[in-house]
């Protein structure tokens, strides 16, 4: 038993070496030596350092070199130059209760170390870490207070395998908690909030659990959870809000992840995923982040009954994304838009509730193919309920929008557009409901060529409830129910369409109106209880058959406005002028 002893001023205050076991080191005081407080080096096992003060020594506080089964408890081991308690290559040891506070390098370190327990302990305001673990395996580090780290970390583990690091408090440190290399690790149940660079970060450490912490107030532009070059990982249950400009939760190239049941509130972007496939993004609260969750270069990915709503930009965002699922999320109460998807092919976005957002509800924008949207909810949008558009960089093509319900919008339930060669060709547009949007149900703007639209049921807008607009042609419009409308459909410079067995009964104006659009065939429409049935405007090679209205088929061209009629009269004036000067030349024979 070494006990009471007052070792101050020397090099070493205690030094034991070579298989010292059993021993007792109590309530010494240790402090102000050249190199060590205490040092104990070489097999030297079961000894108890405890109650000691081992400070403003100029090396390191307390040292244990390749020894095994002790406890070090209790211990005041601050402002020394190098580490406050340091452990290289043993096992069994437990390091709990002791202030490591205010050293020139780290609060604690192991180093090599397996099976080892760091628990309770306070190592604050170091210079660098405050719990450090190296090149160590299977060791528990717990209920720990760091707060203000000078340059590095909280609790930093590098090269270390299948470590618990849990209920832990680690504030105003560099990163709260730090892996690198350090795969398999369980990291749960920590308060790591207030942080310089973020809460926790995983880098190169796969198969890693992230569970129940708050990583959240980090400082600007920084990130609560941030997972680097990590596969299958598990980040589920944590709070990680109010990241001030920063991420709430950034996955980058990393696969198998899923993360699932997390408070991700009040950052600039919620969940950020970038560069990453086959993840699970699942049950999370993501709102009044300025972006929800964005999924940039990722593939395989499923987002599903997220709660992504009130952010001052997207709910979701996905950009150069492919074969991903959106399902059963509420993307709703958006400044913009709900789901945008940009550049992306073969994704399914389904059954999602899309209300209320600033102009779109779902948007697919430019280069985006082969993609289906069912099922989903988009109503009391400021625009557009669902939207896509083609610009001049890329095209809409292949898409299915079916069984979707897009109604009460500030413009228009469905919408397409293209712009030059990038067109909106080839979509099929199906069983949706499409009723009381405040201008048209369907409106296909431009530039929309090939596509279907069928079996919709789209009622009571405000104008017109189908609209083929300039350079729409080619295209099929079949088996709609397009009731209560300013008119039912509508061609306008759309040419080489199919307007087949639909029901526009009870419209304001007309059941059928085409203008300027030419050879489009007209058969087998009801018609019924329209002011007119069908009203031709400047065309011409349209074909009407089977059509069923109130008193027949009917075709009207208005006196005035026809161009067929201002040609023909303008024609038979020429004719009329020349004949005239004919004659008169005549009669000067």
């Amino acid at each position: 038993t070494i006990s009471g002893n007052i070792a101050n001023n020397g090099g070493y205050g205690i030094y034991l070496y070579w298989n010292c076991t059993d021993n007792t080191i109590s309530g010494n005081n240790v402090n102000y030596n050249t190199q060590y407080g205490i040092y104990l080096e070489y097999e030297c096992s079961n000894n108890n350092i405890s109650g000691n003060t081992a400070n403003y020594n100029g090396n390191q506080g307390i040292v244990i070199g390749l020894c095994d089964n002790n406890k070090i408890s209790g211990n005041d081991v601050s402002n020394n130059g190098g580490n406050g308690i340091r452990v290289n290559g043993g096992q069994d040891n437990t390091i709990s209760g002791n202030n490591a506070s205010s050293n020139d390098d780290n609060g604690i370190i192991i180093f090599g170390c397996n099976n080892n327990t760091i628990s309770g302990n306070t190592a604050s305001n170091n210079y660098n870490n405050g719990i450090s673990v190296d090149e160590g395996q299977d060791n528990t580090i717990s209920e720990n207070n760091i707060i203000n780290t000078t340059y590095n970390n909280g609790i930093d583990l590098s090269g270390s395998h299948f470590n618990t690091i849990s209920r832990n408090v680690a504030i105003g440190t560099g990163y709260g908690i730090y892996l690198d290399g350090s795969p398999y690790s369980s990291i749960l149940g920590n308060n790591v909030s207030n942080n310089k660079y973020g809460g926790i970060a995983v880098y190169d450490s796969n198969g890693s659990n992230i569970i129940g912490n708050n990583a959240s107030n980090s400082d600007i532009y920084c990130t609560g959870i941030e997972i680097y070059n990590s596969n299958d990982i598990i980040i589920v249950g944590n709070i990680a809000s109010n990241n001030y400009d920063g991420t709430g939760i950034s996955l980058r190239d990393s696969k198998n992840t899923t993360i699932s049941g997390n408070i991700v509130n009040d950052n600039y972007r919620g969940i950020s995923v970038m560069v990453s496939n086959n993840n699970t993004i699942s049950g999370n609260n993501v709102n009044n982040n300025f972006n929800g969750i964005i999924l940039n270069e990722c593939d395989y990915n499923t987002i599903s009954g997220n709660n992504a709503s009130n952010t001052d930009e997207y709910g979701i965002l996905l950009s150069s994304c492919d074969y991903n699922t959106i399902s059963g999320n509420n993307i709703s109460n958006n400044k913009y838009t709900g789901i945008i998807i940009e550049g992306c092919q073969n994704n399914t976005i389904s059954i999602n509730i899309a209300n209320n957002n600033g102009e779109q509800g779902i948007h697919l924008y430019r280069y985006c193919y082969n993609n289906t949207i069912s099922g989903n909810t988009a109503n009391y949008n400021g625009k557009y309920g669902i939207y896509l558009w083609g610009d001049m960089s890329g095209s809409c093509d292949n898409n299915t929008i079916s069984g979707n319900t897009a109604n009460y919008n500030g413009k228009y339930g469905i919408y397409l557009e293209g712009e030059g060669l990038a067109q909106c060709d080839n979509n099929i547009i199906s069983d949706n409901t499409v009723n009381n949007n405040n201008d048209h149900g369907i409106y296909l703007y431009r530039y929309c060529d090939y596509n279907t639209i069928s079996d919709n049921t789209v009622n009571s807008n405000k104008n017109d409830g189908i609209y083929l607009g300039r350079y729409c042609d080619y295209n099929i419009i079949s088996g709609n129910n397009v009731n209560n409308n300013f008119n039912g459909i509508v061609l306008n410079k759309s040419h080489h369409n199919t307007v087949l067995e639909n029901t526009a009964n009870n419209n304001t104006y007309a059941g059928i109106m085409l203008q300027e659009s030419n050879f489009n065939s007209i058969t087998g429409n009801t018609l019924i209880g329209n002011n007119e049935c069908i009203v031709e405007v400047d065309c011409f090679e349209n074909e009407f058959k089977d059509n069923s209205c109130d008193y027949g088929e009917k075709v009207r061209w208005p006196a005035i406005l026809g161009y067929n009629l201002f040609f023909i009269l303008g024609t038979l004036s020429i004719i009329s002028i020349i004949i005239s000067k004919k004659s008169k030349r005549k009669r000067n024979y």
